[in-house]
């Protein structure tokens, strides 16, 4: 299985470049696109998606248009649940505001697959919060916080086993 934890930030942030711009342009993405898009030098674009190449992640040619592979389909599916299981969680869970929670999760990028799946264990181990389908948040007296607690983690639950 391909894991975003493999690879650093920027380069996912190149490769989300790709999927967007080939979904807004309706066309295959060339770097000029990219070196728009992103902010950054033709050569910072050549760079990178020479890497990706190289990881599998796209296909290109040298002066050709870059396209995502299936290898990098599932990683950039990878990471962008894990930003928004993260991103959920402290906005749902936690409350802080929307734009706080898109700048934690942007720092959060390399979270390891066994440290998400630990947490997931945790929650719904006899000490965290949901065990064998019952929720002791729900003890809070109804309180929307542990409502929202508990679909939270059953949705992450239900993400990771499928």
């Amino acid at each position: 299985m391909y894991t975003t934890s493999n690879y650093s930030i920027r380069l996912l942030e190149y490769l989300t470049a790709v999927f967007y711009l080939s979904r807004e342009k309706r066309q295959n993405v060339r770097g000029v696109d990219m070196s728009r898009y992103l902010s950054v030098s033709r050569a910072a674009v050549s760079g990178k998606v020479r890497l990706l190449t190289r990881y599998g992640l796209v296909s290109h040619q040298s002066y050709g248009t870059v396209k995502l592979t299936k290898k990098g389909l599932v990683v950039l599916k990878d990471f962008v649940m894990t930003q928004r299981m993260w991103y959920e969680f402290f906005v749902d869970i936690l409350g802080v505001q929307s734009s706080q929670a898109v700048k934690a999760v942007s720092s959060m990028y390399k979270f390891p697959k066994a440290v998400e799946q630990r947490f997931i264990a945790f929650l719904t181990s006899k000490r965290g919060i949901i065990y064998e389908n019952n929720c002791s948040c729900m003890t809070l007296s109804g309180s929307s916080v542990a409502e929202s607690l508990c679909r939270f983690c059953k949705m992450q639950i239900k993400r990771i086993k499928s």
